[in-house]
């Protein structure tokens, strides 16, 4: 008997053990690794989630070995966050941040049965892809098994995430086989489709902003600059990364008055990424900005911590669902949009799927603190989204000097 326990006992934590690896390398594969360029983003995505699904079917046995699965995909997923964290607060707490966040976005499986079902696997993948923890979300690197299909795509890549429940071994291998030829034949016939020739996305090397006035103007003219250059080449629309105006004030207004009027001018508009708020008050916003109308599109869901902070007496981004239903009626067609950490959440993109009926989509980042693994899984999210919902994707980043 107790002979029988211990192999018991060595048979469990070997399978917990190599399904946690290759739940981990799963992660790291899917949303981090760039090891291929082009179409090949999606094939790392789907080889990523299947390694997911193998080690669930391998390794998750009972509620806690289910949870450490999940947990080492959250970390493989996640590799790039310490550094990011780092280089964003400048203190110790990125890799402590990257450990807590992992464990949090797994726990959804703690609520799992004992014996894995269909219910379980897609609606703990639901709950775990919810803001504040959805980020580097299972359903994601799903969503590339389904390239142009939308809706279906969406219902499709949760129910795939269902495989594990099966019992049979071979009628499991042979669905995860089916799937990922599926999958690549569609990938080679629906790839990420490029925006309209007259949309543009500008694209810097800024960094931070600047803390000297003299800076701040400099910089504002070479944007400005840019944009116009757009404008007088026909670009109907421009979009500026995230925050290419720190604070958008009186002084914003009048350094982006010429560019707005040629935008204007030539019947065109221009998005500028902008982060604002009113005097005497802790409460910003972070969106783009039409300087022609004033129309404000603001972000939904700001960064958890270095943005949302209601602990923070001097600044505060807040939730603001307001916005999440919000599409952009452009020049060349309406557009859903995404602002920074947006493009690592499932959910914000749904939202104004339901709402509006958008023929491409935006989105701005500023990525000032990044190093190139930190911006992958970002990039790698945003894409594989636009790609499942057909959408041509337009995007404009700012990125480290």
């Amino acid at each position: 008997m107790c002979k029988m326990m211990k192999q018991n006992l060595l048979v469990r934590n070997t399978s917990l053990l190599s399904g946690g690896v290759m739940a981990a390398s799963g992660g790291w594969l899917a949303l981090n690794s760039s090891v291929l360029n082009g179409f090949g983003y999606a094939l790392l995505a789907m080889a990523g989630a299947a390694m997911l699904l193998l080690a669930w079917r391998i390794g998750a046995r009972d509620r806690f070995t289910a949870w450490a699965v999940f947990f080492a995909w959250c970390l493989g997923a996640g590799t790039a966050l310490p550094s990011g964290w780092l280089a964003f607060f400048g203190d110790n707490w990125g890799w402590a941040g990257w450990v807590v966040w992992a464990a949090v976005a797994a726990s959804p499986a703690l609520i799992f049965p004992a014996r894995l079902t269909p219910l379980a696997l897609s609606g703990g993948a639901v709950i775990s892809s919810l803001t504040p923890i959805g980020m580097m979300n299972p359903i994601v690197a799903a969503m590339a098994f389904f390239p142009g299909m939308s809706w279906a795509g969406l219902l499709l890549s949760i129910a795939l995430l269902t495989l594990p429940s099966i019992t049979n071994k071979k009628l499991f291998a042979l669905s995860l086989v089916a799937a990922l030829t599926v999958g690549a034949a569609l990938g080679l016939r629906n790839g990420l489709q490029l925006p309209p020739e007259t949309a543009w996305a500008v694209e810097t090397r800024e960094g931070a902003h600047p803390k000297l006035a003299v800076e701040w103007f400099a910089r504002q003219a070479r944007m400005t600059a840019r944009v116009k250059d757009g404008v007088e080449q026909g670009a109907r629309l421009v979009v500026t990364p995230e925050g290419a105006v720190d604070s958008w004030d009186a002084w914003s207004e009048f350094v982006w008055k010429d560019a707005a009027a040629l935008a204007e001018d030539h019947r065109a508009m221009i998005l500028v990424g902008v982060y604002r708020h009113e005097a005497g008050n802790r409460i910003w916003q972070d969106g783009l900005m039409d300087p022609v109308t004033g129309e404000f599109y603001g972000a939904a869901v700001p960064m958890p911590i270095s943005m949302w902070k209601p602990w923070n007496e001097k600044e505060h981004y807040p939730f603001d669902f307001t916005q999440i239903a919000r599409t952009i009626k452009t020049p060349v067609g309406e557009a859903a949009y995404l602002i920074c950490f947006e493009e690592l959440l499932v959910w914000p993109l749904v939202a104004r799927m339901v709402t509006g009926e958008p023929e491409f989509l935006i989105s701005a980042s500023n990525q000032w603190f990044t190093n190139a693994s930190t911006a992958e899984a970002q990039e790698r999210s945003v894409k594989l989204q636009a790609r499942m919902w057909g959408l041509p994707l337009l995007r404009s980043v700012n990125w480290p000097r």
